[in-house]
């Protein structure tokens, strides 16, 4: 079975968003052991975001749009992580909704 260049697009971006917040959660849950890097974790976002952003314009024909909710909430989680004095795992809850609603546009797109 031939997976279409959108879906293919939509996996993608969705796994790169979920790469980002995976490392926010990493930093959050290390802050909360007495560790973590956050400037680490921040660089880490930032690539898994690039990896999205072109996955975004891979796809085209709306996907961009489609994900720019998702990409602005993991932009806010970023930065968070220069302006939280404590991180939290539940912080990320404004991306879970965001990532269901693309996953959801990306579904309909099949």
């Amino acid at each position: 079975m031939t997976v279409s260049p959108m879906r293919a697009a939509c996996a993608d971006l969705v796994q790169a968003l979920t790469d980002a917040v995976a490392a926010y959660e990493v930093a959050a849950l290390a802050e909360g052991g007495g560790g973590g890097d956050r400037s680490a974790s921040a660089a880490r976002m930032r690539t898994a975001w690039r990896q999205a952003e072109a996955a975004a314009a891979r796809g085209g024909a709306g996907l961009p749009a489609a994900a720019a909710p998702a990409m602005a909430a993991v932009t806010v989680l970023h930065d968070g992580l220069a302006t939280r004095a404590t991180l939290d795992e539940s912080d990320a809850d404004r991306w879970r909704d965001a990532r269901e609603d693309l996953q959801d546009w990306c579904r309909a797109q099949a």
